[in-house]
């Protein structure tokens, strides 16, 4: 389990980087890093 302040910086991290890149760059980006397994990104995809 995530403690409460890992996870709110992980979630400005990813506010940060999504307003750079697009949802599907954010997706594939996660997904590169293991973060969402391949059967997520392609149902979102």
């Amino acid at each position: 389990m995530m403690r409460p302040e890992r996870r709110q910086l992980l979630d400005r991290s990813l506010i940060d980087l999504s307003r750079e890149m697009d949802v599907d760059d954010v997706l594939l980006y996660l997904q590169s890093k293991g973060v969402f397994p391949d059967l997520v990104v392609d149902k979102v995809l």
